[in-house]
């Protein structure tokens, strides 16, 4: 992280980078050489951040933010609160589970902001008609793993124990463990180890009830009233100038929409969502290493509603594996809004 040098062609691609590198207690502002707070804060347009028409871009804006020297006092955290309590649908969501785990989380560090409380029950509320008896929830490929690791997190920011989630004999936790191989990852060893990776690391603070909050460290903003996008080497793009905007001009733009390569088996977590595995009848608890220091991780009806900016993609078969790469840049494009 500190001596990559990624393109940064989104508001979308600096926040995770930022969350990134406050989890492994890395000044986001000087810890490398290029500034991943000055062009979030330049997205901002006086009313939200990044593109109006997504609000994953704001609530990905506001824990890097709070992290980095921002507050409740501060316009930006003011007005991008107000715009992602807004986009709230009426059934309690933002979209589907994936989405409004991620808005519980980042509500829950601004809880003194108007209407904010309201509409954290609202989505409490929402989650627990995604629940299944299972204790996993649904996401945008049925109930998977990814979807309950995001949802326990959002459990823990409401301060709430799986163990009152339990719909019918089974908890969240229940879910996850039932996932588990003996080689410790999530998800069966037929799956693509890109993606088995991916799930493990969601599923570690899941189990650990530990939120994105909770991992952060935090930094005081620089001196100066004015933050200025960082220009060097490490970008070949205007941050500020392309951050209002995350989506590609065109197929040949895939490439410079992320910093993640499209290749599977290359440097890349990335994963492609596959069949839902059905838990072993046997629960089993889910081991983790607990580790001083926070490290960077980075989610009842049977009809999920559909999310454009879904943590998830659609399902794949083995059958659908020639089409592997379309499948990853389609759930990078919906995770992050490109």
């Amino acid at each position: 992280m500190q001596t990559a040098s990624p393109k940064i062609s989104s508001v979308t691609d600096a926040e995770r980078h930022a969350m990134a590198l406050q989890a492994l207690g890395i000044n986001p502002y000087t810890g490398t050489s290029v500034d991943y707070i000055a062009p979030i804060v330049a997205a901002f347009d006086g009313t939200q951040i990044g593109a109006a028409s997504l609000v994953n871009d704001d609530i990905f804006a506001v824990l890097p933010l709070m992290h980095a020297g921002y507050s409740t006092s501060d316009s930006i955290i003011q007005k991008t609160t107000a715009f992602i309590i807004a986009q709230q649908k009426t059934n309690g969501s933002w979209g589907d589970a994936d989405m409004t785990a991620a808005a519980i989380q980042a509500l829950q560090k601004v809880t003194s902001l108007p209407n904010v409380d309201t509409a954290l029950a609202k989505a409490a509320d929402y989650l627990h008609t995604q629940q299944q008896s299972n204790g996993g929830f649904i996401g945008a490929s049925g109930v998977n793993s990814f979807s309950t690791s995001w949802a326990l997190q959002a459990i823990a920011a409401l301060g709430q124990s799986p163990s009152s989630w339990t719909p019918a004999s089974k908890t969240p936790e229940d879910y996850l463990a039932g996932l588990q191989e003996s080689d410790g990852g999530i998800d069966t060893v037929s799956t693509p180890e890109a993606m088995r990776i991916w799930a493990t690391a969601y599923a570690i603070p899941a189990a650990q009830n530990k939120t994105w909050d909770s991992l952060l460290s935090s930094f005081s903003k620089p001196s100066g009233s004015n933050i200025v996008a960082k220009t060097s080497a490490a970008t070949s793009t205007n941050v500020a100038s392309n951050a209002t905007t995350s989506t590609p001009t065109a197929a040949s733009d895939a490439d410079a929409a992320t910093s993640t390569p499209l290749v599977l088996g290359a440097a890349t977590s990335t994963p492609t969502i596959v069949p839902a595995v059905t838990p072993k009848p046997a629960p089993k608890k889910v081991v983790t290493t607990t580790r001083k220091d926070p490290a960077s991780t980075a989610g009842a009806t049977s009809t999920p509603e559909t999310n454009p900016q879904s943590q998830t993609a659609a399902v794949e078969s083995s059958q659908d594996r020639p089409n592997v790469f379309v499948r990853i840049w389609n759930f990078f494009k919906k995770l992050f809004g490109l």
